[in-house]
C-alpha cells in the first residue's frame, strides 16, 4: 500500500492550552490515584499471601518472575515506548506492532517452558522450574498489553490506561488470594499474575481499539524493531543491575534467604514503583514536544529531577521511618529477616528513583551511549560490592545502596 493512501488511525490529539507541565500533573494524578489504590489492595493481598507461603517456596516464585521480566527485555517489551513517540501512527502500523509483540512473546513462551529446569538447575532453587513452567504463558499476553497502555498514552488517555491497569491488578489479587487460600501456595501467587496479563491484554486491547487482524509494515516494522532493541538493550543492564542481588543471594545462601529478601523488596519497590512509573509514565509522552530546543530540554529535566528529589526525600525518609513494625505486623514473625533490612532498601529506593528519571529521559532522547555507559559503572559497582556482601541480607542492602548512589553520582 502507498503512503499516500494510509490513513492515521490514532490522530494525535491537539497540543491543549494548558501547558506541558499542566498536562503532565494531570497524568501523574491519575497515575498515582490508580496506584494508591493498588499499593493498599497489595498491602492486603500481601498479608494474605505471606501466611499462605513459606519464604523457600517464595524464593522460587520470586526467580521465576524475574526470569519472565528477563525474557519480555528480549522480546518487544520497547513496542509501548515505539508507539508513543513514533510522530505518525497509522492503523497498518499498529495492527503490525502487535503482530510484533505476539510472536515474539509466543516464541518467549516455547523458550521458558523448555528452559525451566535448567534455569532452576543454574539458580540452585528446584523450585523455580515449576513456577516458571506456569508463568509461561504470559510473554504474548504482555506484549499486547504493554502495546495498548502505549497507544492509549500516545493518546493522552491516561485515566483510561491507569484504571485498565488497576482492574487488571486486582482482579489478579483476587484470584491469587483464592488460589492460596485454597492450598495451591507459590502456584496460586502464579495463577493470579496470569490472570492479571489475561485481563491486562484483554480490556487493554478493546479500549485501544486495536485491530487483531496481522499485518507487517515493512517501514513501521524498521522503526519498532530499530528503537525496541536499543530500549531493550539498555533495559537489559538495568534490569539485570536491579535483580543482580536477588540472584546472588540464592545462588549463594539458598532458597530460604532469597525469599525473605525478596519479600523484604517487595515491600519497598511497590510503592517505589508506583512513585517513579507514575512520573515517568506521565511525562515520556512528552518528552518529544521538547526534544527538538535544548532549552526546553533542559529546563524539562531540571524541573523533574528537583520536585522528583525533595519528593523522594520526604516519601522515602518518612516510609522508612515505620516500614520495620509495619512488616512485621504485615507478614508475621517468620519474616521478621525481611522487615529488617525494609529500611535500608528505603534508601536505595530512594536514590534509585532518581537515577530512573534520568535514564527514562535518555532513553526517550536516544541518548544510548551516555546510558550504556552509566551501566557499565553501575554493573561494576554493584557486582563488587555484592560480591563483598557475600549474600548476607543486611550487607547486600547495604551494598545496594552504595552501588546506586555511585552511579546516580556519576
Amino acid at each position: 500500500m502507498s503512503q499516500a493512501k494510509r490513513t492515521p488511525a490514532f490522530r494525535p490529539a491537539p497540543v491543549p492550552v494548558r501547558s506541558l507541565s499542566a498536562r503532565a500533573l494531570h497524568a501523574v494524578g491519575w497515575s498515582y490515584f490508580a496506584g494508591f489504590i493498588l499499593l493498599v489492595s497489595q498491602v492486603g493481598y500481601t498479608a494474605i499471601t505471606a501466611r499462605r507461603v513459606a519464604p523457600a517456596a517464595y524464593g522460587g516464585y520470586a526467580l521465576a518472575l524475574t526470569i519472565v521480566g528477563l525474557a519480555g527485555l528480549v522480546g518487544m517489551i520497547g513496542l509501548s515506548d515505539s508507539v508513543m513517540r513514533v510522530p505518525e501512527l497509522t492503523d497498518r502500523g499498529a495492527r503490525t506492532a502487535l503482530t510484533l509483540g505476539i510472536g515474539s512473546g509466543l516464541l518467549l513462551s516455547a523458550a521458558l517452558f523448555a528452559l525451566s529446569a535448567p534455569i532452576a538447575y543454574w539458580l540452585r532453587i528446584p523450585s523455580t522450574a515449576q513456577m516458571l513452567r506456569l508463568l509461561s504463558v504470559q510473554p504474548p499476553m504482555l506484549a499486547a498489553a504493554g502495546l495498548s497502555y502505549g497507544l492509549l498514552r500516545r493518546g493522552q488517555r491516561y485515566r483510561a490506561a491507569s484504571l485498565i491497569n488497576l482492574t487488571a491488578t486486582l482482579i489478579g489479587f483476587a484470584v491469587g488470594a483464592v488460589a492460596t487460600i485454597s492450598g495451591l501456595g507459590a502456584a496460586g501467587l502464579a495463577l493470579g499474575q496470569v490472570t492479571n496479563a489475561a485481563v491486562a491484554m484483554l480490556v487493554g486491547l478493546f479500549w485501544a481499539r486495536v485491530s487483531l487482524r496481522p499485518a507487517y509494515d515493512r517501514v513501521m516494522a524498521r522503526e519498532f524493531i530499530a528503537f525496541s532493541a536499543q530500549v531493550a538493550s539498555q533495559n537489559l543492564g538495568h534490569y539485570a543491575i536491579g535483580n543482580l542481588p536477588l540472584w546472588t543471594v540464592a545462588r549463594l545462601a539458598g532458597g530460604r534467604p532469597a525469599g525473605l529478601f525478596s519479600r523484604g523488596y517487595a515491600l519497598v519497590s511497590l510503592p517505589a514503583n508506583q512513585f517513579s512509573f507514575g512520573l515517568m509514565g506521565a511525562v515520556y509522552p512528552l518528552y518529544r514536544e521538547v526534544r527538538g530546543s535544548s532549552d526546553r530540554t533542559r529546563r524539562a529535566l531540571t524541573e523533574a529531577l528537583i520536585v522528583t528529589s525533595g519528593a523522594s526525600a520526604i516519601v522515602f525518609g518518612t516510609f522508612a521511618a515505620f516500614v520495620q513494625p509495619a512488616a512485621l505486623i504485615l507478614l508475621g514473625e517468620r519474616w521478621y529477616a525481611a522487615a529488617a533490612i525494609a529500611p535500608a532498601l528505603c534508601a536505595f529506593a530512594a536514590v534509585n528513583t532518581l537515577y530512573s528519571v534520568l535514564a527514562s529521559a535518555a532513553e526517550a532522547m536516544r541518548w544510548m551511549r551516555m546510558i550504556w555507559i552509566t551501566q557499565v559503572v553501575f554493573f561494576a559497582a554493584m557486582a563488587v560490592s555484592l560480591f563483598l556482601a557475600s549474600g548476607e541480607l543486611e550487607a547486600t542492602a547495604a551494598a545496594m545502596v552504595i552501588a546506586t548512589a555511585i552511579a546516580h553520582v556519576f
